[in-house]
């Protein structure tokens, strides 16, 4: 066996073993969706499938919550957001493709530079600005003030 082979054997040894990790939490989850209440609640043991096939907790979600209605709008929102940044990009795209203005390297590079963080890094600065900066949540009852 060459080096190569083994290279890749190794690479698909890792991305199945990558990918394992990331599916069975979600296979678990899935599971999970179809076990009563009292088999998730009483069971001592992790179990992969239901003793028992239930789909109670999916009719409990669509009588007892308004669930259409709460995904018309994450559609609505998100097929919006979606259309917006898209058509913002690209008039973007071309503006800095095709026109030659002042300023267009440092914008460019303010652009790349946002783009290097993930939001996810950004939550405790906001935090911190929102809390100590601007008081905007309230201590005593500790939700955001509107």
């Amino acid at each position: 066996m060459n080096s190569q082979k083994r290279v890749n054997a190794l690479c698909y040894i890792g991305l199945t073993l990558g990918s394992l990790i990331v599916l069975v939490p979600i296979l678990y989850m899935a599971s999970t969706s179809f076990k009563s209440i009292n088999e998730i609640m009483t069971s001592s043991t992790v179990t992969m499938f239901p003793k028992k096939f239930s789909t109670e907790a999916y009719k409990n979600v669509i009588t007892e919550y308004p669930f259409f209605t709460y995904l018309k709008n994450s559609v609505v929102i998100s097929v919006t957001a979606t259309v917006l940044a898209v058509l913002f990009s690209t008039l973007a795209g071309y503006g800095f493709s095709r026109f030659q203005f002042r300023g267009k390297g440092m914008i460019m590079m303010f652009i790349l530079v946002t783009q290097m963080f993930p939001a996810v890094m950004l939550f405790v600065p906001y935090y911190k600005l929102l809390t100590v900066n601007l008081k905007f949540f309230r201590k005593s009852h500790n939700c955001l003030e509107i």
